[in-house]
């Protein structure tokens, strides 16, 4: 168990995410626009101590947006995570730059492989 308190979800706020033996929960669970989010126990690996668990369940959740992203107009250097990302782990910011990378790229191929 770590200290980490999570804002993994796009909050400009520190989520209600904590760290208990390596897996991120819910101090209580909030609401979205999709309707009532939280997280089960274990589900989510921790970033901070957990990291290449969590790099494992993330991946094709940062392809997609990767994806997504091509396909809402923006550009490849609006990668959100950049060099110095905010992960505080260069290697793990690096694998998920890569990853969004890729499915910006696959995007960007079956585009042209349609048009």
């Amino acid at each position: 168990m770590c200290d980490y308190q999570g804002d993994k979800f796009g909050a400009r706020f520190t989520d209600w995410l904590r760290c208990g033996g390596g897996y991120l929960y819910d101090d209580a669970p909030y609401y979205c626009r999709w309707g009532f989010f939280s997280i089960a126990p274990n589900e989510m690996p921790c970033p901070a101590c957990n990291t290449k668990e969590w790099l494992k369940y993330i991946k094709e959740t940062v392809i997609e947006l990767g994806y997504n992203e091509y396909y809402n107009g923006l550009d490849a250097e609006h990668n959100p995570f950049l060099p110095t990302g905010k992960h505080g782990n260069p290697t793990a910011t690096y694998q998920l730059r890569t990853w969004w990378l890729d499915g910006y790229r696959e995007a960007l191929t079956n585009q042209s492989e349609e048009g």
